[in-house]
């Protein structure tokens, strides 16, 4: 999918930045983007963009700033299809390693990336799921979809994370932002 967007009035175009968008965005972001950016649009849902595409379209574009995620390689090559008008990158990622930061340094490219984007959201999915597997929750919905409710005195009663032993693999950004304070609340032992 590739569109180019044009704002109405063609003089304000030609003073807009170029801005290459390589990743499906919604709507609102685009709108908003376009307030500040003439924008070169082209996502796929199910595949990253093709090397031989994006070179396409920076040298068509005049290419200002580019907006990617990590599976577009920013390399010596593309900077250089690039030119010196090139002022901004900015990736939807933890990690800038498919960067080159050393050559965009050179040009004195800035480079954004989002390195906190998923801490909290995944620090809180783990903690979900370890309260939804102690405390039976998957096979509780299942059973009240099924209308098959058995009750007897210890009908799903599960395990309490009080005082439990729970082992972390790695205790990197998430283990150490979130974890802490969860372990703190529940009372349980790290090992």
């Amino acid at each position: 999918n590739y569109r180019h967007l044009n704002i109405d009035f063609m003089s304000s175009i030609a003073k807009l930045p170029q801005l290459l968008i390589t990743i499906q965005l919604p709507n609102e972001y685009i709108d908003m983007l376009s307030n500040k950016f003439n924008i070169v649009y082209h996502h796929n849902k199910s595949e990253l963009i093709e090397r031989k595409l994006l070179l396409k379209l920076i040298d068509e574009n005049y290419v200002n700033a580019i907006l990617f995620t990590s599976g577009v390689q920013i390399d010596k090559e593309l900077l250089e299809h690039c030119g010196n008008h090139l002022k901004v990158l900015s990736t939807l990622s933890v990690g800038y390693d498919h960067i080159d930061v050393n050559e965009c340094q050179k040009r004195h490219i800035p480079i954004g990336y989002t390195p906190n984007v998923q801490t909290n959201s995944m620090a809180d999915l783990t903690v979900a799921l370890l309260l939804a597997t102690s405390r039976r929750l998957i096979e509780g919905i299942d059973i009240v979809k099924q209308e098959n409710w058995n009750w007897n005195i210890t009908f799903l009663c599960g395990k309490s994370l009080e005082n439990s032993t729970i082992g972390i693999v790695g205790l990197g950004k998430i283990g150490r932002y979130h974890f802490g304070t969860f372990i703190d609340s529940v009372l349980v032992e790290i090992n």
